[in-house]
């Protein structure tokens, strides 16, 4: 059974019981806010610096997550992907609080780990060594889904859904590239290693499953 992000994100607008506004925090270029479009009367994605028009694939709304310009009891979702750990945590709540109609749902989500094939972990184990001094204080609490993160109401567990491509050596090193740990080694000069391909078996068409969970915490105001 798929279990992709498009069935997440159905999953995620059935819990309101109202759908009238969706809010989305930290969007980027907003490529779930527009998804989520069809699916509520209205849909705004905010972030506190919006990418260049044309990369985005909704109009997104200039403002920071702790100051969001909507009225009190007003928004029926209020979700975040992958930005919440960028925050004020305590001021961005309290303006949840504040924004969330009574029976609202907020959810704060983010990707789990890369799951790789066991050779291709092994693979690319120089790399990841190299990077690992690079990622932010905050990745563990990233990558467990925000795990401990507390808010009134009901918790609602997450089902199960993660997003699937099948890849080469080029295109997870293309995937690589936009991760922050990379980035941030590659502005300090760090000569990255060569991956082991040939030692595990791997060649540079092969092709394999890369899977990331999607993982986060979903309360009903």
């Amino acid at each position: 059974m798929q279990r992709g992000p498009a069935v997440f994100l159905r999953w995620l607008a059935a819990l309101p019981f109202k759908r009238d506004l969706c809010v989305e925090c930290g969007a980027g270029r907003a490529e779930l806010s527009a998804y989520l479009q069809p699916m509520f009367n209205q849909v705004i994605a905010t972030d506190a610096a919006p990418p260049h028009k044309s990369l985005q694939y909704c109009p997104v709304q200039k403002c920071h997550a702790e100051a969001l310009p909507f009225s009190a009891s007003s928004v029926d979702l209020m979700f975040s992907m992958q930005a919440a750990h960028h925050f004020d945590f305590y001021e961005y709540t309290q303006e949840v609080k504040r924004v969330l109609r009574p029976g609202g749902i907020f959810g704060t989500f983010s990707w789990g780990e890369a799951e790789l094939p066991n050779q291709v972990t092994q693979a690319y184990a120089p790399v990841f060594e190299a990077i690992s001094p690079f990622w932010e204080t905050e990745r563990k609490w990233v990558v467990s889904g925000y795990k401990g993160f507390k808010f009134p109401g009901l918790r609602i567990e997450v089902p199960h859904f993660h997003l699937t491509k099948w890849l080469t050596p080029e295109g997870l090193e293309t995937e690589m590239a936009s991760w922050s740990a990379v980035q941030a080694a590659s502005r300090c000069g760090i000569e990255f290693p060569e991956p082991r391909l040939a030692s595990w078996g791997l060649h540079e068409n092969t092709k394999f499953e890369c899977r990331w969970r999607i993982i986060g915490q979903v309360f009903r105001y």
